[in-house]
């Protein structure tokens, strides 16, 4: 079988392991101990309804988001669940807050937030329309971009 991705390594002499090590080395998560309070947060604005939680939109332009409301209507019935409006919003806030970084090039230099270049927002175990993992902080990283082939949804072979 001819892989992509091999040719690639073989043609630049990467070691896979060495870009996993450097993986690793460079996703941005966010602090445990922020993570814990974070979480506990979001489990009960999903029980009370007390603060709005976000989901992402589903299906081709969001057609089938619906069904997913009228789902967590009736089995989270206190919850104030809303569509994130640009699909990454509530995460990107989430890990600015929690990590210190902000993707934004428009911040000035009086920013209380280090600009980080070059990363992209990614959940690490996907589950966007549940509102337990969407804006989990255990499931949103900043991912270095040069690393979604490798990792994004439309990776495939061994090396995945």
């Amino acid at each position: 079988m001819k892989d992509g991705y091999d040719e690639f390594f073989k043609y630049f002499d990467i070691n896979p392991s060495e870009l996993w090590e450097f993986a690793q080395s460079s996703i941005v998560y966010i602090d445990y101990d922020k993570a814990q309070l974070q979480w506990e947060l979001l489990k009960n604005n999903i029980k009370t309804g007390n603060e709005p939680v976000y989901i992402r939109s589903f299906g081709r332009n969001g057609q089938s988001t619906d069904l997913f409301l009228n789902l967590y209507k009736e089995i989270l019935p206190n919850s104030d669940l809303n569509i994130d409006p640009t699909n990454n919003h509530w995460p990107n806030n989430m890990m600015k807050k929690l990590t210190n970084y902000n993707r934004n090039s428009k911040q000035g230099k009086n920013s209380k937030y280090e600009k980080i270049s070059n990363y992209q927002i990614s959940h690490v175990y996907g589950k966007t329309v549940n509102p337990y993992s969407f804006v989990a902080p255990w499931n949103v990283i900043y991912l270095p971009k040069i690393l979604d082939p490798f990792t994004g949804h439309e990776a495939t072979g061994e090396l995945v």
